[in-house]
């Protein structure tokens, strides 16, 4: 199991001044880390927010991993480790729907947007 920050608050970091993001980055990893005394290297932003400043202060505080929102599969040729696609999951999700998630259930969709995307297949 790998435990990861996520902001002392859910805030939209790109929303917040520089010192703020950086607070928000660093705090939430030092607080993880007094309480399991183990180092946190990974980070799932809120809301799957961010901007090219976000993404440098995570890479400032030395995490090695970061999930966004963006959907799809990540795969060798389209992967960047501070950028990586994750299902999201919502409040609203149901049990059948997360186990759905879990199962990849829902990464058909990035297969057919890429067969489409590459002329394979047609509507």
């Amino acid at each position: 199991c790998r435990i990861g920050a996520h902001c002392v608050e859910h805030v939209r970091l790109p929303l917040l001044q520089e010192k703020k993001q950086k607070e928000q980055i660093s705090r939430s990893k030092k607080v993880l880390e007094d309480i399991i005394q183990q180092a946190v290297d990974c980070m799932s932003l809120p809301h799957g927010a961010y901007s090219d400043k976000t993404i440098e202060l995570i890479r400032q505080n030395h995490y090695k991993v970061n999930y966004c929102s963006h959907d799809g599969l990540n795969r060798k040729n389209n992967y960047d480790m501070f950028l990586l696609r994750r299902s999201e999951i919502i409040a609203s999700d149901t049990l059948s729907i997360l186990k759905r998630k879990i199962r990849g259930d829902y990464d058909y969709l990035e297969y057919w947007r890429e067969q489409f995307d590459n002329g394979v297949a047609r509507v």
